[in-house]
């Protein structure tokens, strides 16, 4: 997951699919929960599917249900581009609305 200020938190990572179907999250009684950055305002963020035949290492990723408030730096869009780059992936992109 990608938000728009460039901070990148795993879902998931190294999922074996089924029938080349991923599940995120793989329970059915797990919900995604997004939330605006900022009161009030839209907010854009990014799920980013990496598909490759090896397990990847992303062991510098911070996993999205960590503690987003420890004193870690989550700004690793540049660190995640390579791996984008190095292999086929598939993304969509969504918009959190304020209500």
């Amino acid at each position: 997951n990608i938000d728009q200020n460039g901070d990148v938190y795993l879902l998931a990572d190294n999922v074996t699919t089924t029938k080349g179907v991923l599940r995120i999250p793989e329970d059915a009684s797990q919900t995604l929960v997004a939330s605006l950055l900022e009161h009030g305002r839209e907010t854009a963020e990014m799920i980013v599917a990496i598909r490759a035949d090896n397990p990847i290492n992303f062991s510098q990723f911070s996993h999205a249900d960590s503690d987003v408030k420890e004193n870690k730096s989550f700004f690793k869009l540049d660190e995640l581009i390579p791996y984008l780059n190095e292999n086929m992936f598939n993304s969509v992109l969504y918009k959190i609305l304020p209500l």
